[in-house]
């Protein structure tokens, strides 16, 4: 099709916006002068049966929603040879192409998946994860963007003019537009199965539209390999030779991990590179590239469960929903200590988790408490770096019962010196880590002992700072008194002068 070609008696073509299986077109509906798109299937004679239907399906799916988030679907039009696809036209810009301009070059673009492969092929039995993390971030030293700065002047690379907005901001609007959105699809019984930036448009007005629904099902169970590499689930890698697959919306929730991942990054957190070995590597050890330090702790949290291996262990859209509220204002609890004595089983035990995290968290007493786990670095100077300790409540050290009193003193020493405001909460284990095997593994004498002494402690610290305002309100009260009662003597003192020198001119007269 051409610019200024009518087709279908009423559409007027504009511009050619996107050439693939389907090409996609800006046009005109000349009765209504309204902007539409228009998607069309060529030579569907050529297709197959399956793929015709899943044509039709797409529509389908998208005539049945109703969402302002979902473009919506005009009308549906099959002729012998073409299909096409009448939407609204969304005047916006593609997230990916936004979110790559904010970031710029992907600092992971020359890694070469061999090398990983042959570094990570016989460490399959320690961390994986960590141990991949730890080798990428030391490879290429990743700079971190500001989040708070403001991005609304990129927008205008795209013709569009916004309220100035940080970075921060503007992720958290996409990824709660985004999640609800996903949330109604899943409630209809839909799978998208191709959840990517590339496929969110966001208009000026800060609103969310999700087009393509071309691998989408209405059944909520999938049984075929669909989506887009850098955004797949492991069990669809894993799986592209099992013709018996089955998987449900937790391949959704894995792509959108992937979305958020790319909100913070400016890249997937997979490799994408063609090599076959490190791929199923990367799948089998669900190895993703390490989340940036200035990415907020809810979202950390929400990252390392989006992007689980397990689909049961990922939360669905209402359950991610709430973790962000849930998460929003916790205290934080900083565990460190000695080297292999149990804190990562210690976290998992008072979180209920079943996978090693950096972050953990549990509630108690109507409070929320985020655990950071310093992840066996305690050998290393990273074991001590401020980001674990700076913004920290509290620090619970976990020494086995003969370290000495000094090493103690000592941990405590330099975690102070990062944050002088930290309390600290000392627990020993006799045992070490092998304990875990012996199941005699134990703290206190249960978790509700623990949880409420770490309550305890920082419910002082937050007395204790309340009382640090309280006498720094007075003081600057006394101060501002002080300072009222010095001007006010000093104008006596003035006039007092003042009034001498008048009345010894007027002796002297």
């Amino acid at each position: 099709l051409v610019p200024n070609q009518i087709i279908l008696t009423d559409y007027k073509i504009i511009e050619l916006l996107y050439k693939g299986f389907s090409c996609v077109y800006k046009a005109e509906q000349i009765k209504q002068r309204k902007i539409v798109c228009i998607k069309q299937y060529q030579h569907i004679d050529m297709y197959d049966q399956k793929t015709i239907s899943q044509i039709e399906k797409e529509a389908n799916i998208q005539n049945s929603l109703d969402s302002e988030n979902i473009v919506k679907l005009i009308d549906f039009v099959r002729e012998p040879k073409q299909i096409f696809l009448i939407e609204e036209f969304v005047d916006g810009f593609n997230l990916e192409a936004l979110f790559e301009q904010i970031y710029g070059l992907n600092p992971y673009e020359s890694v070469q998946p061999k090398q990983l492969y042959e570094f990570m092929k016989n460490r399959k039995e320690e961390n994986p994860l960590y141990v991949y993390q730890s080798y990428v971030r030391n490879l290429f030293k990743p700079t971190y963007k500001n989040l708070q700065q403001d991005v609304s002047i990129l927008l205008k690379r795209f013709n569009r003019t916004v309220h100035p907005i940080t970075l921060e901001n503007l992720i958290d609007t996409i990824f709660t537009q985004l999640l609800k959105t996903t949330s109604e699809l899943h409630s209809h019984g839909i799978l998208h199965r191709d959840l990517k930036l590339s496929n969110l448009l966001f208009t000026s007005d800060l609103e969310l539209k999700l087009i393509d629904f071309g691998s989408a099902r209405d059944d909520a169970m999938g049984s075929t390999i669909t989506g887009t590499r850098g955004f797949m689930a492991p069990e669809l890698t894993l799986s592209e030779s099992n013709t018996q697959l089955n998987y449900n919306s937790k391949v959704d929730m894995y792509s959108l991990g992937c979305c958020l991942y790319f909100l913070f990054h400016g890249h997937s957190p997979q490799i994408t590179k063609r090599n076959l070995l490190f791929e199923l590597l990367q799948a089998e050890s669900n190895l993703f590239l390490p989340i940036h330090k200035n990415v907020p702790d809810k979202y950390v949290y929400l990252l390392e469960h989006l992007l689980s291996k397990n689909p049961a262990l990922r939360p669905g859209c209402d359950q991610a929903i709430q973790l962000l509220q849930t998460l929003n204002n916790p205290f934080k609890v900083a565990v460190s200590g000695a080297y292999q004595v149990g804190k990562s089983f210690l976290l998992k035990s008072l979180s209920g988790e079943l996978e090693d995290r950096s972050l953990y968290y549990f509630s108690f007493q109507d409070n929320v408490f985020l655990l950071f786990d310093t992840q066996e670095t305690e050998n290393l100077t990273e074991s001590l770096n401020p980001v674990l300790y700076k913004n920290a409540d509290l620090c619970v050290l976990v020494f086995k019962d003969y370290e000495t009193q000094q090493q103690t003193q000592r941990f405590q020493r330099l975690v102070a010196g990062q944050n002088p405001n930290c309390r600290f909460l000392t627990v020993y284990n006799k045992f070490g880590t092998d304990a875990i095997l012996k199941a005699d593994f134990t703290f206190t004498s249960n978790q509700n002992e623990l949880k409420q002494l770490i309550s305890q402690k920082i419910q002082q610290k937050v007395e204790q700072t309340a009382e640090k305002k309280k006498v720094i309100k007075r003081e600057s009260i006394q101060i501002l008194v002080d300072k009222q009662n010095s001007i006010v003597k000093d104008k006596i003192v003035v006039k007092e002068n003042h009034h001498k020198q008048k009345m010894g001119k007027g002796c002297c007269e």
